[in-house]
């Protein structure tokens, strides 16, 4: 779905700054691996759960226990309950040309051969769960959870907040729950597993996340087997970054005018790993189908995507993931290298794309994984100078240095192609020091 481009501009990825900047870094995570106290064969999750046989209790006394409130959960009286989390985050990197965004790199610019350098807290997340009272068969949850990436400021000191998810959720018994706020997509349920927080997005990775109302049933197979169905409407959204599509009003936005929501479905099925390991096998397959209105030629286009995802463990420590997609018009999904509707040529923009991955670990305080993934929009709906073709390949190690702390160290390149033109290439470096509350 590419052409031959004319050249390739070459460059080293070895710079002074940027290597002293990474060294620096690596230098910081040594020192603090060394004076981390926990033996490193140790895992916090087995010492949570450790539990004196001597001191298990009987039948009765297990039943009144989880009869009893989760003790991670503070109390707000008639059987509400909240519960804070989050994480703490440092991103550092280094491209050796300049992105989209240095702090969340997707793609390379057209004629950027500047090196870069980024540090940022934004990442750092907030967020509340909330249980109530089960009445009438219902059990009510909820969840508010914010970051720093907010719009409207251009200083790494004064962030703005960003509201990531909000939603509250029934569950109606016999595997049946309803869900209504803002969530990740139905489909695509899988993640590029990258210290940079774009995962994938539009080199490899599909679908975001929106406002929705979706309806979820589990269906037991068996005893470990089973299928989770779900369906939804989520908000139609013209454009990712300002809804207008067609340039006829900035601050308008053409998901909205369509006046109806997108639709989208997925399935997925579960059964135990082959390999023995706790995770199931995931097979999925979902899709959406939505519609936008354009003002310059009054007309509805369309947008729609299919994902078919893979997440398959071999044993306790190994893992295959990977999706493959097609599209239409889905930038709002993360998908097109951004590019969604030609106006020139007054037509939607198809692509197509996928990753896989592999995941290994934990290897007692080390996990380590490498992946690869290609966003490919159709040549001919592209306009000149404009991306046709964008891969990345990656490779990170995460250091367990504490409970629920870790620091990793992360290469990601990304050759980005323009249409009748250059092809862009960037080395990244990063570093992430991660606390988990």
């Amino acid at each position: 779905m590419h052409e031959s481009i004319p050249s390739v501009r070459k460059r080293s990825w070895v710079s002074r700054g940027g290597v002293s900047f990474i060294l620096v870094l690596m230098f910081v995570a040594g020192s603090a691996v060394s004076r981390a106290g926990e033996p490193e064969g140790a895992s916090p999750a087995s010492k949570a759960t450790a539990v004196d046989p001597a001191s298990s209790p009987s039948p009765e006394g297990k039943a009144k226990a989880e009869a009893k409130s989760d003790p991670s959960y503070l109390s707000l009286g008639k059987g509400f309950e909240i519960r804070l989390y989050g994480h703490l985050r440092l991103d550092g990197a280094w491209d050796d040309a300049e992105t989209n965004n240095g702090n969340t790199a997707m793609w390379v610019k057209r004629d950027q051969d500047k090196e870069e350098l980024n540090l940022t807290p934004r990442h750092t997340r907030i967020g509340l769960d909330f249980k109530g009272p089960k009445t009438f068969g219902v059990s009510p949850t909820g969840k508010i959870e914010v970051d720093f990436y907010g719009k409207g400021s251009n200083s790494e000191v004064l962030e703005n907040l960003r509201l990531r998810h909000a939603f509250l959720k029934f569950d109606l018994g016999s595997g049946f729950s309803l869900l209504a706020g803002q969530w990740f997509d139905l489909h695509g349920r899988l993640f590029m597993r990258t210290l940079n927080t774009a995962v994938g997005w539009n080199h490899g990775n599909l679908c975001f996340r929106r406002p929705q109302v979706r309806l979820s049933e589990k269906i037991a197979l068996g005893k470990k087997a089973s299928i989770l169905a779900e369906a939804g409407l989520a908000r139609a959204i013209g454009k990712m970054n300002g809804g207008d599509l067609d340039g006829a009003d900035p601050k308008n936005d053409d998901g909205e005018d369509a006046a109806r929501p997108d639709v989208q479905l997925n399935v997925t099925l579960s059964f135990p790993s082959p390999g023995g390991g706790k995770k199931p096998v995931q097979l999925m397959f979902g899709g959406h189908y939505g519609q936008e209105h354009l003002k310059t030629v009054p007309r509805f286009i369309e947008s729609w995507s299919w994902v078919a995802g893979l997440a398959f463990p071999l044993g306790k420590v190994f893992r295959l993931e990977g999706e493959v997609w097609m599209g239409s018009d889905i930038d709002a999904y993360r998908g097109g290298i951004n590019q969604g509707y030609n106006a020139a040529k007054d037509r939607e923009v198809l692509s197509r794309g996928g990753f896989l991955q592999a995941v290994v670990g934990p290897l007692g305080p080390l996990t380590l994984a490498t992946g690869a993934g290609v966003d490919d929009p159709h040549n001919s709906h592209v306009p000149t100078n404009k991306p046709s073709l964008n891969r990345s390949f990656f490779a990170n190690a995460k250091l367990r240095v504490c409970k629920g702390g870790w620091i990793g160290l992360e290469f990601q390149r990304f050759w980005t192609e323009y249409r009748r033109s250059d092809t862009a290439m960037s080395n990244r470096i990063q570093v992430t020091f991660y606390l988990k509350y």
